[in-house]
This record gives C-alpha cells, sequence and structure tokens, in this order.
C-alpha cells in the first residue's frame, strides 16, 4: 500500500470515527441533525432522501424526499436542483426544478434518466432539496455513485453494519 493511499485509509477512518460528532446538533432544535459539510456553513438536515436507480444503459435515478411528519407542506413548494459529474449526460428530466405540493403526502419522488452513468467509470451525481415554511428553512442533499458498492456512503454503511453487529455480539 502507498504513502498516500495509507494515508487516505486512515483519514477515512478518522471521519468515520468522528462521524456521529460532525452530524451532531448544536442548536436548540436537537430533533434535526447538522452538517457543517455544506455549502450553505452549518445546515439541518431536515428531510430525508433515499435513491433508487433503475436501468442499465440509460439510468432512472429516483430522488425520493421525505418530509417532516410534524409540519403540512401543503401548497408549499420544494425547490430541487441535480448535479451531474463530468461525462455524465442528462437523457430526460429536468436539472433544476420545483415540487408544488398540493397534497399532504410526506414522500415525493423526482427522477432524472441519464446517460453515461454505468458500471464502466465511477461518476458521481448529486441532489439537493429545499423549503422555506414561514421562516424555517428545511434542506437535504446527497450523492449517488454509478458504482454503489465502492462508493464513501456505502463504506459508511458497512461500518455503521459492522458496528451494530459488534454491539449485538457484545451484548451476549
Amino acid at each position: 500500500m502507498s504513502t498516500i493511499s495509507y494515508f487516505k485509509t486512515l483519514v477515512a477512518i478518522f471521519c468515520l470515527v468522528s462521524l456521529s460528532s460532525c452530524f451532531e446538533s448544536k442548536s436548540a432544535s436537537p430533533a434535526f441533525k447538522q452538517s457543517q459539510f455544506s455549502y450553505h456553513g452549518t445546515t439541518p438536515r431536515n428531510l430525508g432522501l433515499q435513491f433508487k436507480l433503475r436501468g442499465n444503459t440509460d439510468r432512472v435515478i429516483t430522488a425520493v424526499v421525505t418530509l417532516p411528519e410534524y409540519l403540512d407542506f401543503k401548497n408549499q413548494k420544494i425547490q430541487y436542483r441535480w448535479q451531474l459529474d463530468e461525462g455524465v449526460e442528462l437523457v430526460d428530466g429536468q436539472r433544476v426544478g420545483e415540487f408544488a405540493l398540493v397534497t399532504s403526502d410526506k414522500k415525493i419522488e423526482i427522477h432524472l434518466k441519464v446517460g453515461n452513468f454505468g458500471i464502466e467509470g465511477k461518476k458521481f451525481v448529486r441532489f439537493e432539496a429545499s423549503s422555506l415554511v414561514g421562516k424555517n428553512r428545511f434542506f437535504i442533499d446527497g450523492i449517488v455513485s454509478s458504482q454503489n458498492e465502492s462508493s464513501f456512503e456505502n463504506f459508511v454503511q458497512d461500518i455503521e453494519n459492522y458496528k451494530k453487529k459488534e454491539h449485538l455480539n457484545d451484548s451476549k
């Protein structure tokens, strides 16, 4: 293992070990996780986000945004934006848009069809969504990888699963 690879691995492990402190709430509103890793500065992450992927050649990416249960978003708008990695091509959908909420649904799905987002090379697509309800700003962002199994997010998920498994083994 080269010195640079070793250093990157150590940095990744350090980040994972301290990950929980990176996302702890530091405001009077402890129900919201916050992150300092946003171009908005310290930002509450108070919407939920999951990605779904379909297809092989042209892939459909679906961002599933979950709204907080305690607030009625009816007649509100969710603004969203997709950012495509270099070489990823827009096939169908809008990179920037608004989703008008006409019902009280707590989950919305926003689709984007892209090309050159297969397993032949690691590429990323970033998604963000936000809304303003009164004086409260609601926000979420995330990244989906064309090679999800080798992404940092998957690595974090594997570490979390390992911690849970170890915790269960320790409690026996």
